[in-house]
Parts: structure tokens; C-alpha cells; sequence
């Protein structure tokens, strides 16, 4: 892999992590205002299996619900 490559490689790693990092601080907050799945789901423009994954992942840290282990299960 030449440098070039990794370079891209590790933008690519870095942007999924905020992109992922993002949907799961907003999905939490959500979740501390009592909203539903499909209510969040709905909200955040996301399909509902893929907020009841986040969902369940975060379920493990409420109520304070510590995003960055959540994003480094969820990846």
C-alpha cells in the first residue's frame, strides 16, 4: 500500500468515524427525550434497523449514554 493510498485510507476511517459519531450524539439525545425508534428514525432520516442498532448499543451506557464507546462498538 503506498502512502498515497493509506493517506486516503485513514480520511476514509477519520470521516466515518465523525459521520458515525454525529448520528449516534443526536440519536442519544433522542433517546433522553423518550422518542421511539421509528420516531427517531424518522427525525434523523435513517432506516429504523439502523437506529435500533445504535439504539441497542446504546441501551448498554444509559442513562448518560458515553458516545465514544458506543461509535467504537458500533464500527
Amino acid at each position: 500500500m503506498t502512502i498515497e493510498m493509506e493517506i486516503r485510507h485513514a480520511a476514509y476511517v477519520a470521516r466515518e468515524e465523525g459521520e458515525a459519531n454525529h448520528l449516534v450524539t443526536v440519536i442519544c439525545k433522542k433517546l433522553k427525550k423518550g422518542l421511539s425508534v421509528a420516531q427517531i428514525a424518522d427525525a434523523v432520516e435513517e432506516d429504523e434497523s439502523r437506529v435500533q442498532a445504535i439504539v441497542d448499543i446504546a441501551q448498554k451506557y444509559a442513562p448518560d449514554y458515553d458516545v465514544e464507546k458506543i461509535v467504537e462498538e458500533l464500527l
